[in-house]
């Protein structure tokens, strides 16, 4: 039961992501999953990123995050200017 919210979970947020968003997620794995965080080489060679090193970069500079769609599923209140 709690692994089917778990599922649910990861794929809405997974959902959230635009460009990029295979890499985006692994790399989001990948720093939840590391005890510490010393360099983006280690970060890349964690066992749950299975992108070439370079890809962390790429998912960086290329990624895209739906701000608004993921605001709202997190239930967070949009800001007003």
């Amino acid at each position: 039961m709690i692994f089917d919210h778990l599922r649910q979970f990861r794929q809405t947020l997974y959902s959230c992501f635009g460009a990029s968003k295979d890499a985006l997620f692994e790399l989001m794995d990948a720093v939840l999953m590391s005890p510490s965080l010393r360099s983006f080489v280690c970060l890349s060679q964690h066992p749950i990123f299975r992108r070439q090193w370079s890809s962390t970069y790429s998912a960086l500079h290329d990624g895209r995050i739906h701000r608004a769609k993921l605001h709202r599923y997190l239930g967070f209140a949009e800001k007003v200017n």
